[in-house]
């Protein structure tokens, strides 16, 4: 009766084995599903990013708090948690996974207000700058003016040009 407890308890551990291994198979081609199109979205990404995304999430090579190894995304995870806490990146990327659409509008909506602080800046400069060069011509003007106004002296005619 032992020995069929133990073989039944190989199995199991046997079909987990084979469970995990297809489960980390489709895991693997999912994310290389994902990224070979060289986009993220609607963002564009390099074949150095792409590789960087791919092994950063599919090669557990960090050492995990755990004793265990993890991929990147759990190494900085674990990283900006407990090691180098960062708790506002931390918070950023939780609200990233929980709601991408509410997080990527946000980012749109401050991307926005920088564009139209800036291009507010540069309507001012502008105007400052025109305002500037348009004394800086009336002076030019004035000065024209001024010069060919002034009196001539008159000269007597040379007698020795020709007619």
């Amino acid at each position: 009766m032992q020995e069929k407890v133990v073989a039944q308890k190989l199995e199991e551990q046997e079909l987990k084995k084979k469970q995990q291994e297809n489960a980390s198979q489709a895991y693997m081609k999912n994310v290389y599903e994902t990224l070979k199109e060289g986009k993220l979205g609607d963002i564009k990404v390099d074949r150095k990013t792409q590789a960087m995304l791919y092994n950063g999430l599919v090669q557990p090579n960090y050492p995990s708090v755990s004793g265990r190894n993890t991929n990147l995304l759990g190494h900085l995870l674990e990283k900006y948690q407990f090691v180098e806490p960062n708790y506002a990146l931390i918070s950023e990327a939780l609200w990233l996974l929980q709601d991408p659409t509410g997080y990527k509008a946000k980012i749109m909506d401050k991307g926005a207000q920088k564009s139209v602080e800036k291009t507010v800046r540069k309507l001012k400069s502008e105007q400052s700058n025109v305002g500037g060069a348009s004394l800086g011509v009336n002076q030019a003007e004035k000065e024209s003016t001024k010069r060919s106004t002034k009196r001539k002296i008159q000269r007597p005619t040379n007698i020795f040009k020709r007619i």
